[in-house]
């Protein structure tokens, strides 16, 4: 009886953080299921539970990210509602809710009906498509990024035929990457693409559509060499092409890596697709 009314009582006494894993642990269980296993699904039931369990304001805003991300990445919903509750819930936080808008004034375009090009018909995406795409500017064409439930499964580049219901691998997935945020150029015939190779290097290329060559135009890895506390192991992340300039001879570009201690960094840079150097608009942290 002694012995079992001293274990109750050191039951009752010991701290619940001792049995309980900290919201802070949580997060980087999930950036590594994230990040290193590809298991995207999994990641994002770990940072809900972050999102349920963390009294940090900035903490549980940066999980609402990640859900986010990683629900665009899967091409499921799930993205504009955790992008929504970072705007109105954490609206003092600079640095997620940037994030955040920014998404949700791309996703809100991408989800915008667009006016009928002439004699189009009614057509069915297929499973295999992600809601990531551009249209052309007939109306005819759409460039997409392959569904996958994890980095490993898919990422290829692809352009379905709008007429025919018929898919065209442009770029195929490549071990643990994936394309991200294509972009018809102005003349519709090249289109730029973040890709992430799952191994912390992040490029932006442009592929010409009448020859099939590709080009690297920026190696982001190369352009944050000059950040202090970057983690390498981490990143860059994330390279989205926003838009082309009006002549084609440029892009808008957004991405963001992880930094130790776990502060962030983005840029806003126009990047040359002759690959000259790029110049940053905006840089934050």
């Amino acid at each position: 009886m002694r012995c079992l009314l001293t274990l109750l009582a050191v039951l009752f006494l010991t701290p619940i953080s001792v049995f309980a894993q900290s919201a802070s642990d949580l997060f980087q269980q999930a950036v590594v299921m994230e990040r290193t296993q590809g298991d995207l699904l999994g990641a994002i039931a770990l940072y809900e539970r972050v999102v349920d369990a963390s009294n940090d304001r900035t903490l549980t805003a940066d999980a609402l990210v990640r859900i986010g991300q990683n629900y665009e990445r899967l091409g499921r919903d799930g993205a504009l509602d955790a992008y929504q509750r970072v705007v109105s819930d954490f609206g003092d936080l600079a640095e997620p809710v940037g994030i955040a808008r920014a998404r949700l004034a791309a996703l809100v375009t991408l989800a915008a009906p667009a006016p009928d090009p002439p004699n189009s018909i009614a057509f069915k995406v297929p499973g295999r498509a992600s809601p990531w795409g551009h249209l052309s500017a007939d109306g005819q064409r759409l460039v997409t990024i392959e569904r996958s439930n994890t980095m490993a499964d898919g990422g290829a580049l692809l352009i379905m035929d709008l007429v025919q219901n018929s898919f065209t691998t442009l770029v195929p997935g490549r071990p643990g990457g994936f394309a991200q945020s294509p972009r018809f150029s102005p003349d519709q015939n090249q289109v730029a693409y973040g890709w992430w190779d799952g191994e912390g290097r992040a490029y932006i290329e442009v592929l010409d559509l009448p020859t099939g060559s590709i080009r690297t135009v920026l190696d982001l890895h190369s352009h944050f060499s000059d950040l202090p506390g970057v983690d390498w192991t981490e990143g860059p992340f994330d390279p989205y092409v926003l838009d082309w300039t009006e002549d084609g001879s440029g892009l808008l570009v957004y991405n963001w890596v992880d930094g130790i201690g776990g502060d962030w960094y983005s840029n806003l840079m126009m990047v040359p697709v002759d690959g000259s150097p790029p110049r940053v608009v905006a840089r934050d942290k």
